[in-house]
């Protein structure tokens, strides 16, 4: 009897605990869980909790209480943080749960750069200056995607740009990209870059140096002419081809270099570069276009690579201050004009190679002004200066006749 009375206190007591503590508003709330950062759109976000008041979001110790269940860090700056949530009763039937485990994150930096989805939303493109400074640095990530472009005009004729470092996952910058930047002095290229497009960087009249990397393999026509204060020109080893235009009017570039990859310069490739000084074209060229170094007027020394096969029309007509030329013996043609007007040429060498000379491949060189009758490059005769002679007596070692060479000799 007393064990049963006993056991009845107690089931009263507990009952009566059970009461006090429900009526003190004692119940506690469950911690929320999954807290994430979603880079997407920089939203951090957790599960709900039922019977929650608010929620209180530690941000590196700072408190926001929040309704609900995601904040917007898009406006934080680049940085470590460490994120918990918390959930908070009323007070009355329910109390605060415990922090949440630390969620640490690594906010990027961001410059500023407009921005758009691509490729199936799963990358990003450069489409505008946006709100970027006058020296950019592209992130090479953005909200968790990669950036891997840089659009069509999408600098186009800024003029407030002044530096620019290309972000490590670009592949691409495309037409026009930044044509007409004129205050734009400085680009960093990324080891990505495969494609530069046509006219991409045309026109940026303070641009000083240009170094492209390895990886680049396409070069768009007129991508880097008229910039006029570009002294220094370094070409990767990417490239097969230079094209048309590519750097004309680069007037103050003083010496190129051209890689063993590039088989072919394009036509007007180096045109009106009148401060050019010294050339050398590397042993895997094989074309020299038209008009390819036209009027680069301060020429003094070209060396021709030895598996060079045409030297196209005009090709370094007007480079007056080119005293000598010696082609190796794989060229087989030259074509007409190709050395046209450069006033001080007065040597050249011919390969074994020649089968064509172009009609006033030489004309208005010093080796035609210096000619007494026969003019002669090398062992080819080239035309004469008379042309009323009657009889022709051709030199023993003669090996050639140029194109058109007596053409005017109608007697």
């Amino acid at each position: 009897m007393k064990k049963l009375l006993s056991l009845t206190v107690l089931i009263f007591a507990l009952a009566f605990s059970l009461s006090v503590l429900a009526a003190c508003g004692e119940a506690e709330l469950l911690t929320p869980t999954n807290l994430i950062v979603d880079e997407s759109d920089m939203i951090i976000r957790w599960d709900g909790v039922t019977h929650t008041e608010n929620y209180s979001l530690s941000i590196n110790g700072e408190i926001k209480t929040l309704t609900g269940t995601e904040y917007d860090i898009a406006s934080l700056p680049e940085g470590e943080y460490t994120f918990k949530i918390k959930a908070n009763g009323n007070r009355t039937d329910y109390y605060d749960s415990p922090w949440s485990d630390p969620v640490i994150y690594y906010r990027p930096m961001e410059s500023g750069l407009e921005l758009k989805l691509a490729n199936g939303n799963t990358e990003y493109v450069v489409v505008g200056i946006g709100s970027a400074s006058s020296d950019v640095i592209m992130e090479d990530f953005y909200r968790g995607k990669p950036v891997t472009g840089i659009a069509e005009s999408a600098f186009y004729g800024r003029s407030r740009l002044n530096s620019i470092v290309i972000g490590n996952n670009v592949r691409k910058i495309g037409v026009r990209a930044f044509y007409g930047c004129s205050m734009l002095s400085s680009v960093t290229f990324s080891s990505s870059v495969t494609e530069i497009e046509d006219y991409a960087f045309q026109s940026c009249g303070s641009l000083t140096s240009v170094s492209l990397p390895d990886s680049l393999e396409k070069l768009g026509v007129n991508a880097f002419s008229f910039c006029r204060e570009m002294a220094t020109l370094e070409i990767g080893g990417g490239l097969r081809s230079l094209p048309d235009s590519a750097f004309s009017d680069c007037t103050s570039l003083r010496s190129l270099a051209i890689p063993d990859t590039v088989e072919e310069i394009g036509a007007y490739c180096f045109s009106g570069c009148n401060s050019l000084e010294t050339v050398n074209t590397g042993n895997g060229l094989k074309t020299v276009s038209q008009y390819a170094f036209y009027k680069c007027s301060a020429i003094t020394e070209v060396n021709i690579g030895e598996n060079v096969e045409t030297i196209e029309h005009d090709a370094f007509s007007g480079c007056e201050a080119l005293s000598s030329v010696s082609l190796p013996d794989g060229v087989s043609s030259i074509g007409e004009k190709a050395f046209y007007n450069c006033k001080s040429l007065e040597t050249v060498s011919l390969g074994e190679g020649i089968r064509h000379i172009g009609g006033s491949a030489f004309g208005g060189t010093a080796v035609w002004e210096n000619a007494e009758d026969l003019v002669y490059a090398d062992k080819w005769a080239i035309g004469a200066k008379n042309k009323t002679f009657t009889r022709l007596t051709l030199a023993p070692e003669t090996v050639g006749i140029g194109f058109g060479a007596f053409a005017l000799c109608l007697n």
